[in-house]
């Protein structure tokens, strides 16, 4: 049925990360970086992978089955041909993809490596949506990066800098403080 059909694509749709379901109601979805640039590339090839359209054409040929206007192997054989088509067009603009994923997780294409993610680093909370920030590096210059509201935060450039998150609050910005560590000898400077 269309209802169970639907409440499987948001599970999957939340599963692989393209948003996340908000706690308090209306949850609501909201598009991770990753689903941001998907549609992205989706919308830089032409096509309409990410709109409700193509969905509803196949809820359409499920319902012409149902009432007997089709038959399952009409539908099998239009979707085989339309899927065929939207896998060419994505092979061969797969550079496309590339480019958005640069754009979304840093860098644009012919910028550099895109940022490495520090798996080491606890996270820390993002003033503006609550969010949880990570601790990113490219070209060696670490940042702070918001994955809910992509909101960056670049962390001073020095060799062998350390930085570790406080539990402490900013009263100003309401950042999450961390401590920066230049120097062997422990000197730390909290920084929002």
């Amino acid at each position: 049925g269309t209802d169970a059909t639907m409440a499987d694509h948001i599970k999957t749709v939340l599963t692989r990360e393209y948003a996340t379901r908000a706690n308090q109601p209306p949850h609501v979805l909201k598009p991770t970086p990753l689903g941001r640039a998907l549609v992205d590339a989706y919308d830089a090839m032409g096509e309409r992978l990410n709109r409700p359209e193509l969905r509803a054409a196949a809820e359409a040929d499920f319902t012409s089955i149902a009432n007997g206007k089709k038959t399952k192997a009409q539908v099998i054989a239009e979707t085989l041909v339309t899927m065929r088509r939207c896998f060419d067009v994505v092979q061969r603009d797969v550079a496309k993809l590339d480019e958005a994923m640069r754009k979304r997780f840093g860098g644009a294409a012919g910028d550099g490596p895109a940022p490495d993610l520090n798996l080491d680093f606890a996270g820390t909370t993002c003033g503006d949506c609550g969010g949880t920030m990570q601790l990113y590096s490219r070209n060696d210059r670490p940042s702070l990066r918001c994955d809910q509201c992509e909101t960056w935060w670049p962390l001073p450039d020095r060799q062998g800098v350390t930085i570790e998150p406080r539990s402490a609050t900013c009263p100003l910005c309401q950042f999450q403080l961390v401590d920066i560590k230049f120097d062997p000898n422990g000197r730390k400077q909290p920084h929002c």
